[in-house]
Formats: structure tokens, C-alpha cells, sequence
């Protein structure tokens, strides 16, 4: 079989394509949490507490999913990030970036994952 440089050149296009269009198809559980140092407003912050007493401040940076492990969110700050949590009721529940948010107590959501979009 006889190869021209414009229908290798093509081939290796075509390759291209469909190995950029499989990364696209990863679904959004492949990305990784991207969980950093509370040290700029721009991440996504959260306070929560635990049902065993545990407290404490969790930030994230960067688009990924990022389990947090059956907490309850005391607060909410978005940052500069469009934020999605979803609630042990399977709820998913939108905030735009720019949004601080404290729940009163007795009222906070039960969350497992919150996604940075």
C-alpha cells in the first residue's frame, strides 16, 4: 500500500480528533478533587460540621468533583466559581459564583459532592 505525506497527514488529523473527542466523553466523575490551603477568596469554601462533632473549613479550586464525605455545609462562599452540591436526597442545588451563603442551624444541608463548573 502506497502513503502520500497529504493522506498520512490526515490520518494523524483524524487520529487527533477522535482521541480529543474521547477526552471529552470522560464523564465529570473522572475529574480530580483539587482541594487547597483557605488562603484565597476566589476558592470555593465551605464550613461544615460533622454527626460526630467533627468541624471544620474545607476549600477547592480549579473545575473537578470533589467528595466531602456526608457533612453538614454550615456555609457556603463561591468564589469566583459556579457551584453545584448535591444532598443525600439526591437534590442539586445551583450557586452562582459571587454567592456567600450561612444556613441557620437545624437547617444546613446534608451534602456528599459538590462539583466546581
Amino acid at each position: 500500500m502506497k502513503f502520500t505525506m497529504k493522506s498520512v497527514a490526515s490520518k494523524v488529523v483524524v487520529s487527533g480528533v477522535l482521541a480529543g473527542a474521547a477526552l471529552v466523553a470522560i464523564p465529570a466523575g473522572a475529574a480530580t478533587a483539587n482541594e487547597v490551603p483557605c488562603t484565597d477568596v476566589n476558592f470555593v469554601s465551605i464550613a461544615w460540621h460533622s454527626d460526630f462533632g467533627g468541624r471544620g473549613e474545607s476549600c477547592y479550586a480549579n473545575k473537578s468533583e470533589n467528595h466531602v464525605n456526608n457533612v453538614w455545609m454550615d456555609s457556603l462562599s463561591t468564589g469566583n466559581n459556579d457551584v453545584v452540591y448535591e444532598d443525600l436526597n439526591g437534590a442539586l442545588v445551583n450557586f452562582p459564583r459571587g454567592t456567600y451563603t450561612i444556613w441557620p442551624d437545624g437547617q444546613e444541608p446534608h451534602i456528599n459532592t459538590i462539583w466546581i463548573l
